[in-house]
């Protein structure tokens, strides 16, 4: 079999140096050892065009192994791994099925490659079939693939030190059992939200829908990220702009998904009823506060108005279906102060029920915002205040 041959793009896009100034002899035959267990290579610096993807490509005999190198200064959070998508959407497109995708550290010039969100990072990686072919040297943990997407949640439940609101991708579930990715289109998260999705393809039966959150003109994932995401039957992409057409305030299907969901992400953090200590995802929902047929009553507002507050993430708070559907009905309201008054009309019996099932009678200080109560004054003039117990 002919010796491994090692092919890098030369030049970068912003610096003056070059690969062939850093990737010392000792380093392409440490690279070549680990990923094909080959001392014997040959390597060639191509200098037309740019690296993309701080990527090695080997070829040996059939095979062709795609080989990311790592960040030497650690300048940010994502620093290390922001070249590292492009050269995985290189692997999932190249048409050889005998392939593989490596992970290659080089020496460090300061800073830890191994911070918690590095190692969650890490994780993702291993769980879409990376080699990380010199971990030993610059880890003191073996890396472990995510099992499920409790275990992936609650990994990233600790980078976020447990803030729901930290952070920049959301997942839940929803009552179909599909795994929902509000992920944003821009920026170094548009990566993880890749990232986040083939790990999630692998781990998981269900569907994969991607809901795309964009900012100013950036209302797509990268287009060789789209590609790559659509060769999979499991994974959908929303393609659609996740901000509304005014005239999209007549259909509520709409106004409740993903638009108003990823509002309640965005202020409430991941899904957990307000009322009681339910997390699951599938049976948490955004309950509207002013309920939306009685925004779409109001023909005295101009659509673009009546869009806004039917969307508004201040116009809702988590509830399970137990607690949503209590709420609908009227048997209970919230009190300018976030206390839960039941309706005096309850049986005693069904009230007892009713108190059982909820743990928390008043509503966290930080959803009582003034937009919060704007709303509330509106769903009270639904109301007769009379009916309801003060507690």
């Amino acid at each position: 079999m002919a010796k491994p041959h090692l092919i890098i793009k030369n030049k970068f896009q912003k610096r003056r140096y070059l690969y062939s100034d850093i990737l010392t002899k000792d380093i392409l035959l440490d690279i070549c050892k680990k990923a094909t267990g080959n001392s014997d290579y040959s390597v060639e610096f191509d200098n037309n065009g740019y690296n993309k993807g701080r990527l090695v490509t080997i070829k040996y005999g059939k095979q062709i192994i795609f080989v990311s190198l790592s960040e030497q200064e650690i300048r940010s959070r994502n620093s290390p791994l922001q070249s590292f998508p492009t050269t995985l959407n290189n692997f999932y497109l190249e048409k050889n099925k005998n392939k593989r995708v490596c992970f290659y550290f080089l020496p460090s010039k300061g800073g830890s490659f191994e911070t918690n969100y590095f190692m969650f990072m890490y994780r993702l990686m291993k769980t879409v079939g990376v080699e990380f072919i010199n971990e030993d040297k610059y880890l003191s943990h073996k890396i472990k693939k995510f099992i499920n997407l409790k275990d992936l949640i609650f990994e990233r439940d600790l980078i976020s030190g447990r803030n729901r609101r930290n952070k920049s991708t959301y997942l839940s579930k929803n009552k179909d059992n599909e795994i929902e990715i509000y992920g944003k289109t821009y920026g170094a998260n548009k990566y993880e939200t890749t990232l986040l999705s083939l790990a999630l393809n692998n781990i998981s039966n269900n569907k994969v829908k991607i809901f795309q959150i964009s900012e100013g003109d950036l209302n797509k994932l990268p287009e060789k990220s789209l590609e790559v995401l659509n060769k999979f039957k499991k994974i959908e992409i929303n393609n659609a702009n996740i901000s509304l057409k005014p005239e999209d305030v007549l259909s509520d299907s709409k106004l409740r998904s993903p638009s108003y969901v990823y509002a309640l992400f965005r202020k409430l953090g991941d899904k957990k009823c307000s009322l009681c200590d339910c997390d699951d995802s599938e049976l948490i929902q955004g309950a509207h506060i002013w309920p939306v047929a009685e925004i779409r009553k109001r023909k005295d507002l101009a659509l673009e108005k009546r869009m806004q507050f039917a969307v508004d993430g201040e116009n809702g708070i988590w509830l399970c279906t137990f607690h949503h559907r209590l709420f609908d009905n009227h048997m209970f309201m919230i009190s300018r102060s976030g206390k839960i008054n039941f309706k005096s009309t309850i049986k005693e019996r069904v009230l007892k029920n009713i108190k059982n099932q909820t743990t928390k009678h008043i509503l966290e200080k930080n959803i009582i915002t003034d937009k919060f109560i704007f709303y509330l004054k509106k769903r009270d003039l639904l109301l007769n205040k009379n009916e309801y117990l003060v507690n």
